[in-house]
């Protein structure tokens, strides 16, 4: 539409005269690369989290402070945290509940985020697979409630289908939480299957119920992804390195 494509213009136009251009990802970088910004202008930096608050989190919340959202049940909860937008995949993790409520009849499926906006459209495809009643809506939460679910939870999920890097594994892995995700590329460069997480295929609710009932059944196989994900948030996410890599470039333009 010609209305995208002037937004998108706008949008983009502005790189190609920036002596600069962060990268998030190898894929991002690639992308830009496709638009016309000459390779040596491109600098890839990740983003980071601060592992040091996720860690320094309380296992209560404080005196004063809210009570974070109560989960009935006691089975394994498998946590998505997001916005619930398709491009998100809710909808992925949904259609898979089914399959693993039938090895994991106690497990509970909690999502939290931001904009919860299609709750409606999760809450109709669980009523027409079943699954209803193992889904839990909690929409927003605080930054400690969440860290707190990331905890408690057996795992995060993270069905996304498009991603330009992708905070919440990242949190997750910092928190001592496994990750399962789907195979994108910009995934593909945070989690190794099967060394500090699990990948399923894209589109598809059984790999991705496979995955997640692999991970729910095997307590040796949790454990070894929770202490991969530290030593990966430790070392190639490790802020104090991004932050000293981000500063490079700054003094580099500097001495133009």
């Amino acid at each position: 539409r010609p209305q995208r494509a002037w937004q998108n213009y706008r949008m983009h136009a502005p790189l190609r005269r920036a002596d600069r251009v962060i990268a998030l990802s190898d894929q991002e970088a690639g992308i830009l690369a496709q638009m016309g910004i000459a390779p040596e202008r491109i600098r890839r930096i990740p983003l980071w989290v601060d592992a040091a608050y996720i860690r320094g989190i309380p296992a209560t919340p404080a005196p004063g402070e809210p009570t974070d959202p109560e989960v009935p049940g006691t089975g394994p909860l498998v946590l998505f945290i997001g916005q619930l937008k398709i491009r998100k995949g809710y909808d992925l993790l949904a259609a898979a509940m089914p399959a693993v409520l039938a090895a994991c009849p106690d497990a509970r499926f909690v999502f939290a985020g931001q904009n919860p906006a299609q709750a409606a459209a999760l809450e109709a495809i669980c009523l027409a697979n079943g699954s209803r009643g193992a889904l839990h809506l909690l929409g927003p939460v605080s930054e400690a409630a969440k860290v707190r679910l990331l905890r408690r939870a057996a795992c995060l999920v993270y069905p996304t289908r498009y991603e330009s890097f992708g905070l919440p594994p990242l949190e997750a892995m910092v928190a001592g939480c496994p990750v399962v995700a789907t195979d994108i590329p910009v995934v593909r460069e945070m989690i190794q299957a099967g060394e500090n997480g699990l990948l399923a295929p894209p589109e598809d609710p059984a790999g991705l119920a496979a995955a997640l009932v692999r991970l729910l059944q095997d307590p040796a196989l949790r454990a070894r992804l929770i202490a991969a994900g530290r030593q990966t948030a430790a070392t190639r996410y490790d802020e104090s390195r991004l932050v000293t890599a981000l500063e490079a470039v700054y003094r580099e333009l500097n001495a133009y």
